[in-house]
């Protein structure tokens, strides 16, 4: 999953996803710079959960926590909410999201996101994956995610629910957009408007791997948003076209809002294929703008060329990545990985991990409806 960091969430503290097995107790309990760390995930409420497996070759990760993301609360910087998955899949997906949330910013507790059928009163989803949350200016706490199935169905679906207490509880759980194969959603984010009370934006990619036309793929933008905090969402609607151009597809959707002019920005990459859907012809990073609050938007507009080169195996850097991600044997599984969060005075938001040797790590960037090729 790619982690992009929103300009309203580079505010005033420091999230990290750190492994303690190999390193001293000094370098885990602390940051570069010597301030302490907190820790942020507490135990693993999934731990009995036997849904999700899809293959007798799935292996989950438990007491695992990864993709993590933060949240602020505007009125009161000790006032925080992370979401994170739990218990990731070696072949996509975790058993399901849960949240960290703080009233002091330093002593975290934990909740879980009803978006798997591992979560109490959960979404009738086998995994979960790419949790994002945001606060509005009223302090209501928004996360979004994604649920999908690997075994009863080919199901994708985009959900948000909203919290009222700083994360303590979850409430109004809602199915923004549900799909299956040809189709397949992907890299939703989600970000409360931090000028219009009760306002919300949801946005990813929905790719179609059978298009009308001469292409093979096609991936446009996707936008649903709430105007009542989160009670209720609107029906899901493109709003970035890809049409034109065959075997053209955006990702890692994320909006932006202007908070003197309330103009939204929503920033993505737009990447063509070749024919053979393997190599890129093109990319480059985009952007959106909208003006009333996301009724309508503008032509698409290029910020940069995407010069990213493909992955290699870190212990060959001579060889690509493999397709499958290799993990450390989950041998140490309950305190081998958690995760901390530490607050800066007013310091950057940032992201950092440490990770025992392993054989390959793979990152790839895929246009599959599958959600075992995805690796969502």
């Amino acid at each position: 999953m790619r982690v992009v960091l929103p300009l309203t969430a580079v505010t005033t503290a420091t999230l990290l996803l750190v492994t303690v097995t190999g390193a001293t107790p000094a370098a885990a309990d602390r940051n570069p710079d010597g301030t302490p760390l907190v820790k942020v995930s507490h135990g693993d409420p999934y731990a009995k959960c036997t849904i999700g497996a899809r293959s007798p070759d799935s292996i989950v990760y438990p007491a695992t926590e990864v993709e993590p993301y933060l949240s602020v609360d505007p009125r009161d910087s000790k006032r925080v909410v992370t979401v994170f998955q739990q218990d990731r899949w070696n072949d996509g997906g975790a058993r399901g999201l849960a949240a960290g949330w703080t009233t002091d910013g330093h002593t975290f507790h934990r909740s879980t996101l009803p978006f798997s059928l591992c979560a109490p009163g959960g979404a009738d989803y086998e995994r979960a994956t790419d949790p994002w949350v945001s606060t509005g200016p009223d302090g209501t706490v928004y996360a979004g995610g994604e649920g999908v199935d690997f075994t009863k169905s080919t199901r994708s679906a985009l959900l948000a629910a909203t919290s009222r207490d700083g994360g303590r509880t979850w409430h109004h759980l809602t199915t923004t957009h549900v799909d299956e194969q040809p189709f397949f959603n992907d890299k939703p984010s989600l970000t409360a408007d931090p000028i219009r009370k009760g306002t919300a934006y949801q946005v990813w990619n929905r790719l179609d791997n059978d298009p009308p036309g001469p292409g093979s793929l096609d991936g446009p933008g996707y936008i649903s948003l709430t105007r009542d905090g989160g009670r209720t969402w609107s029906k899901a609607r493109p709003f970035v076209d890809t049409s034109s151009v065959p075997n053209t597809q955006t990702i890692g959707h994320l909006i932006v809002v202007d908070p003197r002019t309330g103009t939204l920005y929503d920033f993505f990459d737009r990447i063509t294929y070749a024919d053979d859907l393997s190599t890129v012809v093109k990319a480059r990073y985009q952007v959106v703008t909208s003006t009333d609050a996301g009724h309508t938007w503008s032509a698409p507009v290029t910020v940069a060329r995407d010069t990213s080169v493909p992955e290699v195996d870190p212990n060959d850097p001579r060889q690509t990545a493999a397709r499958r991600v290799h993990l450390a044997e989950p041998g140490r599984r309950p305190r081998d990985r958690h995760a901390v969060h530490g607050l800066r005075g007013l310091g950057l938001l940032r992201w950092e991990v440490r990770l025992r040797p392993a054989r390959a790590v793979h990152r790839r960037r895929t246009h599959l409806g599958d959600p075992g090729a995805d690796q969502p």
